[in-house]
């Protein structure tokens, strides 16, 4: 098994299934290498609580930065990349068209009590 990092795009929103006694949340990754426009699709399954964690905090087009253990396999002629990951983070501040949370309070007085 390899050792690998990735960084890229969620290119579908995650899904958890059971797995015996624990859980897996599985989603695919594609990582752009800057050399072709093609870019190259990763399977990630995230065990237990982080693949808890992923299914409540990640989505489609998300960027993401992924460890783990790479196995390559091939199957009726395509190369197949699965990633066993045993860490994950978001690699950009927030979900593209997400807006900021609503002030609840004014951020000075707004009465009559102010002192000047």
């Amino acid at each position: 098994m390899q050792q690998i990092t990735i960084t890229g795009r969620l290119g579908r929103d995650p899904e958890t299934r059971q797995a015996g006694s624990n859980s897996v949340c599985n989603f695919s990754v594609a990582c752009d290498n800057g050399r072709d426009t093609v870019p190259t699709w990763y399977r990630v399954g995230v065990w237990g609580r982080q693949g808890e964690m992923a299914q409540k905090m990640l989505a489609k087009g998300r960027r993401v930065v992924v460890a783990g253990t790479l196995k390559v396999s091939t199957y009726e002629g395509k190369t197949q990349l699965d990633v066993s990951a045993t860490a994950w983070e978001f690699a950009d501040s927030k979900p593209e068209g997400a807006q900021a949370p609503a002030r609840t309070s004014a951020p000075y007085p707004t009465d009559d009590l102010a002192p000047f």
